[in-house]
């Protein structure tokens, strides 16, 4: 470590770190264009007073022997930059040294200028690494540009608060640092600036206890490598809780942050009281989270974080499914960004998530599943209907009539089919389709559920005609009563669960409920989709993944600039083809062989 000798002007050097007399140390912005002094000046002493920080360094070391102190160190004239082992070593050693130091001098040479700039427009609290200058040391005095005293960092406690946002009790050291959230430190460093990229990872490691090999020239790698060990070492999901609204990274973006800028909004995120742990893989971040469907093959992962204050508050992102299974990547949503926040969600929300064991890509050339959250109903002619009026109602607006749509944010229905016989006075037989709902679960699996009552109590006397009829005719409502009452989300087969051991029906295949109604979940994604025939109804249903025809209609939450397909879950509900039918009527044979109804 070399020291300033504040009488001789001279620099010397000790090895053993044990033998490092007492000193103060120096917090200041550099001057640019080469107008530091550096320690090859000192071995050409002609070159020193030339430039423009000769008389800042004369300074400080007059302000440190008035105070007392034989020694100073200055990054600038400190350290041989051009040794890249004692480089890194120094930058490694840097936040300990400000901790050591019997005080730190700091200068801010745009104050007190006739400009008339004050204390809180100084660009030193816009530095990147001024702000380990300002936590680490317990004793510290400001300075303007004439070296008049501005005041003790304990007489400036409140004004450097609001500066800077970091709280008055860790400024005093009346509080560690480390006690406060990983994303509420970057959140510090966030509207700061550094000369070299790498140098906004570097000037981090002290605050967060970390070491990294210094590599110049790697730009944003830099900061990623530090978000790496921080993991390795911390359970705090906070660290995920940064915000990019940058639209470009909608598909492939990182799950770690690029600066520390993007934790600008992260200054009330703190973890929860449990804290599960979690690792980095060779293939990505290994671990578990309660998910929420957003919009298509994209969920809300919820961290073990909330906001200060706020104990019920909840904070979530957005991650795609990947082609691979388990494997999903962090996205952004054109209306949210990538960061949600719900003050208190409901106790049924809660309960209707489901917890995942993923792995989530940091990056990847894999793109997520590129499909419509929706259907295309390319052809609806159940048995007998003819004789009907069949009306179509989506849950999201769309310009596609063929379609019916959920919007981001949606779970459940995507729409609603009515058939309804035209012969109002005649009795209709209990295998008439009266209702087709088409719905996807919370693994975004297609879901047709066939209803064959007016008034079906399987979905607890929600859906009715009347309900109906007034959506329909209402083209222009806003998330009305009668929408309520219609659409649900799948809540409803989530009681089912402990009845059948799994979420819903069993899937691909056609399912009876008890209450009037028959379902199918298709799971298959291949070309040919699955072919479901529900017997009893005379019905057939067919789920097959195609190309959307619809590309261009602006629906879909995932819609990419990419060029790749997307595709769209199409459904045909026909009649049991003729040549497969038995003659025999099903219900009758299953009544003789249960004796029930």
């Amino acid at each position: 470590m070399r020291l300033l000798n504040t009488s001789t002007f001279e620099l010397e050097y000790y090895e053993d770190v044990n033998l490092v007399p007492e000193y103060a140390i120096f917090s200041h912005k550099w001057y640019t264009g080469g107008e530091e002094v550096i320690l090859l000046d000192f071995q050409r002493p002609g070159n020193a007073p030339h430039k423009k920080g000769f008389s800042k360094l004369q300074g400080l070391c007059s302000v440190a022997a008035a105070k007392g102190h034989r020694f100073v160190w200055c990054d600038a004239c400190c350290i041989e930059k051009s040794n890249e082992v004692e480089l890194s070593k120094s930058i490694n050693s840097m936040f300990r040294w400000y901790q050591n130091a019997a005080e730190c001098i700091a200068f801010l040479g745009d104050v007190g200028g006739d400009d008339g700039r004050l204390l809180e427009h100084s660009i030193y609290f816009k530095r990147g690494w001024t702000l380990q200058e300002l936590i680490a040391p317990q004793d510290m005095t400001f300075y303007d540009q004439h070296w008049n005293c501005l005041g003790t960092k304990k007489d400036l406690l409140d004004a450097l608060s609001n500066i800077t946002r970091i709280p008055r009790d860790v400024l005093s050291h009346h509080r560690h640092f480390s006690t406060c959230s990983v994303a509420q430190r970057m959140s510090w460093a966030s509207d700061r600036e550094t000369r070299e990229v790498e140098d906004q990872a570097y000037s981090l490691m002290g605050l967060f206890d970390i070491s990294l090999k210094l590599i110049y020239g790697e730009g944003e790698k830099a900061f990623i490598k530090l978000q790496r060990e921080i993991i390795a070492s911390s359970a705090d999901q906070s660290i995920f809780s940064w915000k990019l609204d940058n639209r470009k990274h909608r598909a492939g973006s990182s799950l770690l942050a690029p600066s520390p800028h993007a934790f600008a909004e992260c200054g009330n995120i703190v973890p929860t009281s449990v804290q599960k742990p979690y690792s980095l893989t060779n293939i990505g971040l290994s671990i578990q989270w309660y998910t929420w469907p957003h919009s298509m093959e994209t969920y809300l992962a919820f961290l073990d974080c909330s906001e200060v204050g706020s104990p019920r508050s909840e904070i979530a992102i957005l991650i795609a499914k990947l082609p691979t299974a388990d494997q999903y990547l962090r996205v952004t949503d054109w209306e949210n960004g990538s960061v949600f926040r719900d003050e208190a969600p409901s106790t049924d929300e809660r309960r209707l998530r489901k917890s995942r064991q993923i792995f989530m890509r940091e990056t990847t050339d894999e793109l997520p599943l590129n499909r419509s959250y929706g259907f295309w109903l390319r052809t609806i002619e159940p048995p007998r209907f003819e004789g009907c009026e069949i009306r179509i109602l989506p849950r999201a607006s769309t310009t596609a009539k063929e379609c019916v749509m959920l919007a981001p944010g949606m779970v459940g229905d995507a729409g609603i089919i009515s058939i309804d016989p035209k012969n109002k006075k005649g009795s209709v037989k209990w295998s008439f389709v009266r209702w087709i709902k088409l719905q996807f679960d919370d693994d975004f699996h297609p879901m047709v559920v066939i209803l064959n009552e007016p008034r079906p109590s399987i979905l607890r006397g929600r859906l009715n005609q009347r309900t109906f009829d007034l959506a329909f005719n209402d083209r222009q409502r806003t998330d009305s009563l009668a929408d309520q009452e219609l659409f649900s989300d799948f809540s409803w087969l989530k009681s089912k669960q402990s009845q059948s051991g799994q979420f819903g029906p069993k899937p691909d295949r056609a399912n009876k409920w008890d209450g009037g109604g028959y379902s199918m979940t298709s799971t298959n994604t291949k070309k040919g989709g699955n072919i479901h025939d529900f017997e009893d109804l005379n019905l057939r249903v067919r789920l097959t993944l195609l190309p959307d025809p619809f590309p261009k209609d602006g629906r879909s939450a995932n819609a990419s600039s990419t060029g790749r397909t997307k595709y769209i879950w199409t459904v045909d509900i026909t009649e049991y083809p003729a040549d497969l039918k038995s003659g025999f009527p099903w219900s009758a044979l299953r009544s003789l062989i249960t004796g029930k109804e």
